[in-house]
This record gives structure tokens, C-alpha cells and sequence, in this order.
């Protein structure tokens, strides 16, 4: 499975799916789980600008 994206409004309610994807999944595959912790308000411009001065390798969605 490639690419599962769960959102739900805590982190108990988000995980319960996750378990059962874990639970079916292979014992050597690499699983990734990323969270946020905190939202930020930005004009693109400002997001534009922001991105441009960062010096490493940033991702972001």
C-alpha cells in the first residue's frame, strides 16, 4: 500500500485505523508516520519567501 493518508481531529482517532493497516502489514515493510504539531496562517508570498531562504532539504504539503 502506497500512500495512505488518515486525518481525524485527534491522535486516538487517527491511530485506530492505523492499527489494523499495521496489523496487515508485512514484517520487513518501512512505514512512515508523520504528524503535525502546530499550523501556521501564510500568504503565499510570505510561504514563497520562506521556502526560498531555507538552506536544507525541506518538505512539506
Amino acid at each position: 500500500m502506497i500512500g495512505k493518508f488518515i486525518r481525524a481531529a485527534s491522535f486516538k482517532r487517527a491511530w485506530e485505523p492505523i492499527e489494523g493497516l499495521l496489523a496487515r502489514a508485512p514484517q520487513n515493510a518501512w512505514i512512515r508516520i508523520e504528524v503535525v504539531h502546530s499550523v501556521q496562517r501564510k500568504r503565499r508570498t510570505q510561504l514563497e519567501q520562506t521556502l526560498h531562504e531555507m538552506t536544507r532539504m525541506n518538505y512539506w504539503r
